[in-house]
């Protein structure tokens, strides 16, 4: 359901577009090719001959991607198509599609192809990446019930107003305010959040190849081209950098003494890389989490069924298998 929620959102932010996966019986078939796709590629890091099979198309697992990869175009391209001729006709919208549409007069617009891979480029990055953090914060927060109740109690001193005398503030959360400012101020769900992710990043291995050759502040020396691989996983569970309770899920780590949120060494906490290269989309992620969390923790009672903490590992984080829960309406 996470992984449905998360490729609407970006859907409607990339393209403009309304998949409405989350509601549908079935899954929608852009997302069922972009997950099909995504497997096989990260199956091809343990065939040492997958060019020669794209090439040829002499494997299953090679044509099954090219056809797949022809419904995603398909795709991205007829939206594309009536993203041009609505702005030939009326304004662009605030998707980021439109936007790079917008061009100013004399400046050339990119090629259908380029904006196709722009845009895939926002889905792949955002998608996974966020629908894994919330399966496993719900995880996490099952596990500690306590925790859970001080993300209900926040929410509801920031986001559900009081009666009109000043009274208790109301519980059916008909009327909260999720406005962007209200989310910015859930201080100890935004640690919760990072807590989540320091445990469970959503990309648990890095590799980056320099241009140059360089040299680590450490005095290690790097030489041009060489992969340089870290582990936001195991720095994030790593007793040097966070202490002899590292292993355990404490989102208090994450605030100062007066219960403001504390962020990290980027250098520290890997999880959304650092410097030049910090995640655009750290911002967008968070706040998918704690709007996701602000509005489904008061409304209903979750109680997972049971799961041992296994994931899969692939370019991202899944639990395996899906944390299935009991989810009940609260009275």
């Amino acid at each position: 359901m996470f992984f449905r929620m998360t490729m609407d959102v970006f859907a409607s932010i990339a393209f403009g577009v309304e998949l409405n996966s989350i509601l549908m019986k079935d899954v929608h078939p852009f997302a069922a090719a972009f997950d099909t796709v995504q497997n096989l590629c990260q199956k091809r890091f343990k065939d040492p001959i997958w060019r020669f099979a794209r090439l040829t198309q002499s494997s299953e697992e090679e044509r099954i991607i090219k056809r797949e990869v022809g419904v995603m175009n398909d795709f991205a391209n007829k939206v594309i198509d009536e993203r041009c001729d609505r702005g030939k006709t009326s304004e662009l919208g605030p998707d980021l599609l439109s936007r790079f549409l917008d061009v100013k007069d004399g400046e050339e617009k990119p090629a259908k192809s380029e904006l196709r891979d722009i845009v895939m480029n926002f889905l792949i990055a955002g998608r996974d990446t966020t629908a894994c953090a919330l399966s496993w914060s719900f995880y996490e927060l099952t596990r500690h019930p306590e925790i859970m109740q001080k993300v209900i109690d926040e929410v509801t001193k920031v986001c559900s107003p009081a009666d009109e005398a000043g009274g208790p503030r109301s519980r059916t959360y008909s009327d909260a305010n999720y406005s962007y400012d209200k989310i910015g101020e859930l201080r100890y769900t935004h640690a919760v959040a990072m807590e989540v992710l320091r445990l469970h990043p959503s990309v648990p291995i890095e590799v980056k190849f320099p241009k140059k050759a360089d040299t680590l502040p450490d005095g290690t020396y790097i030489n041009a081209g060489a992969a340089c691989i870290f582990s936001p996983y195991a720095m994030g569970r790593s007793e040097e950098l966070w202490g002899p309770d590292a292993k355990e899920f404490k989102p208090e780590r994450m605030l100062n003494e007066e219960g403001k949120g504390l962020e990290p060494s980027q250098y520290k906490y890997t999880t959304f890389n650092s410097g030049p290269r910090l995640c655009l989309g750290k911002g967008l992620a968070l706040m998918e989490i704690k709007l996701a969390l602000a509005i489904l923790l008061p409304r209903f009672d979750f109680q997972s069924k049971g799961h041992d903490g296994g994931y899969q590992s692939t370019l991202v984080l899944p639990m395996s298998p899906g944390l299935e829960m009991k989810v009940t309406a609260k009275k």
